[in-house]
């Protein structure tokens, strides 16, 4: 199979991708980046609209579309209208460059998805649109693929770190919401349950995770406890027997960051404690 006809398959395998994980387009290859230390998202272009969740200090997001001084914004699986007064858009095809050796580009956005090829550190790339924590780029070559966020630095000199850099972030924003009160079945900064607080959190840096904490459990990969690594996920069956309810983000020395019923707010417990090592079921990450 001679070259330009390895291209032209990847460029149909992608354009299939496209279609069977509905990507987020970038508009006019627009990226935003938050210029507020805290941004609202709602769900209208209106103050009137509910806030959704919000955005912190240099969070980036995919711009949909404009209206009357709002833009329709996409981050990980959420979208919602943000203040176009608090949103740096960068015009033209945002760039980047790859950050990492033997990087594999995928035919979609997920480890599960065919290697196109890998590449090494330094090569530029056109940043063509994202999807639940990946990045759809466009090489030298011309092929068209899929990188994790992780691996790509962007045209703003911004680093997606991976490992415990990312992690470090990740406890960062976590912290952010210590004290927010415990809400069955909220996601946002009005109230959280553990598997939303978890969610919210994820979200933020375009990492997909499930609903409730007995999905999330199944996605990432498992590490030992002597393993983890902050910003990774710590897994308890709190009602007895082994099915898992409960779920909070690991921040380092035998600690995690968790929405706690009974505390009634986010906090951060041992995962040493008497009560939850009984009950701790699996660690996971999904930033590694």
């Amino acid at each position: 199979m001679n070259n330009l006809f390895k291209k032209a398959l990847a460029g149909v395998t992608v354009a299939f991708a496209l279609t069977a994980f509905g990507v987020t387009a970038l508009a006019n290859g627009q990226v935003g980046t938050v210029t507020a230390d805290t941004l609202n998202v709602r769900d209208g272009a209106s103050t009137s609209s509910s806030v959704i969740t919000k955005i912190y200090r240099d969070g980036q997001v995919s711009v949909i579309e404009s209206s009357d001084g709002w833009y329709k914004v996409s981050f990980g699986d959420t979208v919602g209208w943000v203040s176009a007064e608090y949103l740096s858009v960068a015009g033209g095809t945002p760039s980047g460059t790859i950050a990492g050796n033997d990087v594999n580009v995928r035919t979609g956005p997920s480890t599960g998805n065919d290697i196109i090829m890998a590449v090494v550190s330094g090569e530029k790339v056109n940043i063509l649109g994202s999807d639940s924590g990946w990045y759809r780029l466009e090489f030298s070559s011309g092929v068209i693929g899929w990188v994790k966020e992780d691996y790509v630095s962007t045209g703003n000199g911004t680093v997606a770190s991976r490992g415990s850099s990312l992690g470090s972030q990740i406890v960062s924003f976590a912290k952010k919401y210590m004290g927010t009160p415990y809400v069955y079945g909220g996601s946002s900064s009005g109230g959280v349950d553990c598997s939303g607080f978890v969610k919210l959190v994820y979200n933020n840096f375009g990492i997909y995770v499930d609903r409730v904490a007995a999905g999330q459990a199944t996605q990432g990969t498992y590490v030992s406890t002597a393993g983890l690594n902050e910003g990774d996920l710590v897994f308890f069956a709190t009602s007895g027997g082994s099915y898992i309810n409960h779920v909070g983000i690991y921040v380092g020395n035998g600690q995690f960051v968790h929405a706690s019923s009974g505390a009634g707010r986010v906090t951060v417990s041992s995962i040493w404690d008497s009560y939850y090592s009984q009950r701790l079921i699996t660690t996971r990450t999904l930033t590694r």
